[in-house]
């Protein structure tokens, strides 16, 4: 998969509010790293994806399955390295958080790999 289709939603989103906000500055926040290690697999929910009684198919809920199934460095890594490609292609300034975020699991809520907690979130303004 080469992502095509997010490398041009984008461009397209950064055209559009070049044409609706003539004047304004983008900041373009990147984005952050993920830490599948730090999620609790104890506390998954695992729920049936069916009611016909197939156990081995399972849907994921608050915490479950769904939410930690694609978090990957690579992938993280590769959404950021397109959209700092991205911006530089299309002059926008970059607030790059990605290495902060890497080395920071500990400011995430707890078994979440993704969402920082508000305090630490407010150390990256533009």
């Amino acid at each position: 998969c080469n992502y095509a289709d997010h490398d041009n939603a984008c461009r397209q989103l950064i055209r559009t509010i070049r044409q609706l906000y003539p004047g304004v500055d983008i900041i373009w926040k990147s984005p952050t790293a993920v830490h599948i290690h730090w999620v609790d697999l104890h506390r998954l929910i695992v729920v049936p994806s069916s009611t016909n009684g197939d156990d081995e198919s399972v849907k994921a809920t608050l915490f479950g399955l769904d939410r930690v199934r694609y978090m990957s460095r690579s992938r993280s890594m590769f959404f950021y390295e397109l959209q700092k490609k991205v911006c530089a292609d299309m002059n926008v300034r970059f607030l790059d958080i990605y290495e902060a975020t890497h080395i920071s699991a500990s400011k995430l809520y707890p078994s979440d790999g993704r969402h920082f907690k508000p305090d630490f979130n407010r150390h990256f303004k533009p």
